[in-house]
């Protein structure tokens, strides 16, 4: 077991590389579920593209509109 992690020693990359390892692990090595939550926020925005109500927009269009 790792004791500690000097998170300030490390770059913004590096944290990003970390999280994705540990986020990696937990879903492939481990008894994950997402919550029920997730799973009904996620169908009801399917519900909503079907019918018209909202559109799907391209990752680099909801990047740039989540930066600004």
């Amino acid at each position: 077991m790792v004791e500690s992690i000097d998170l300030r020693a490390m770059d913004k990359k590096e944290k990003i590389l970390l999280m994705e390892k540990l986020w990696n692990d937990l879903i492939n090595n481990g008894d994950f579920e997402s919550p029920l939550w997730h799973k009904m926020i996620l169908s009801e925005r399917e519900e909503k593209l079907k019918n018209g109500d909202e559109k799907a927009i391209e990752w680099e269009e909801a990047k740039k509109s989540l930066k600004e």
